[in-house]
């Protein structure tokens, strides 16, 4: 039983041609992975993308020939996943965004989809003006309050300071215009 096996041992045979080697290696490390991942970026989808990416690097060197035995097997995942995860975080910070509200709310989050495809610009286009009709059809007290989350990337505090209001009332606000447009969303894209 390949499960058995030591990680040195399934990376040869992984090397040698036997894809189930990598499979186990996979199914080996994958929640470790997420773990690791979500104590950096601390949202579970982002950890899961993380973990999955890092899987795929990982595969990818193995099969290429560019994985080279220095030290355990183990620490080269986890440094390979940590570093995805702290570029991950990284990128989020340098747009703005607060990693902790993309458990709630992700599909407002352009930077979580592809950029590269023509086919998803347009979809994300459509999502966009789709996300702002939704924004428009709001009473005027939630629709400022996401207006300036989403479109002005403002966090809570400085949106309480823009309208005069208390933090609390802002979050309130933000997290029923949420609620309130979620179900129109959802019928479009899910």
């Amino acid at each position: 039983m390949k499960s058995n096996l030591t990680d040195d041992q399934l990376v040869r045979a992984f090397c040698s041609g036997d894809n189930n080697a990598f499979n186990v290696i996979s199914e080996r490390y994958c929640s470790i992975l997420k773990a690791s991942a979500f104590n950096v970026v601390k949202c579970r989808r982002l950890a899961e993308d993380v973990a999955q990416d890092t899987l795929v690097a990982i595969f990818l060197a193995l099969k290429n020939g560019s994985y080279e035995e220095s030290g355990k097997f183990i620490g080269w995942i986890l440094r390979t996943n940590y570093r995805r995860a702290i570029n991950m975080r990284r990128e989020m910070h340098e747009q703005g965004l607060n990693v902790e509200d993309l458990e709630k709310d992700s599909w407002m989050h352009p930077a979580l989809w592809s950029d590269t495809d023509p086919e998803l610009q347009l979809q994300e286009k459509q999502r966009e003006e789709h996300v702002a009709a939704c924004i428009r059809k709001l009473d005027p007290v939630f629709r400022d309050s996401l207006s300036l989350r989403v479109y002005k990337g403002m966090r809570d505090k400085e949106i309480a300071e823009a309208m005069g209001v208390n933090v609390n009332t802002v979050k309130t606000r933000i997290r029923l215009g949420i609620i309130k447009m979620t179900p129109y969303v959802q019928r479009a894209y899910f």
